[in-house]
């Protein structure tokens, strides 16, 4: 995704409701998860010293 945008869109996903985000960081894929639906996925991975800094951006 490096430079590109992605966007997650579901009825779920709304003003007021709770939401349950989860990632998978692996050596061969990343996978973004809501709500225990697989939102997306990109196949290549991460590194040992991989660090991750997560931002959230919820918007109507």
């Amino acid at each position: 995704m490096r430079g590109a945008g992605c966007y997650f869109r579901d009825a779920a996903v709304r003003p007021g409701a709770r939401v349950d985000p989860r990632t998978e960081f692996g050596s061969r894929s990343v996978v973004w998860w809501v709500n225990g639906a697989r939102a997306f996925a990109e196949p290549r991975g991460v590194g040992r010293a991989w660090q991750a800094c997560l931002i959230v951006s919820l918007r109507t």
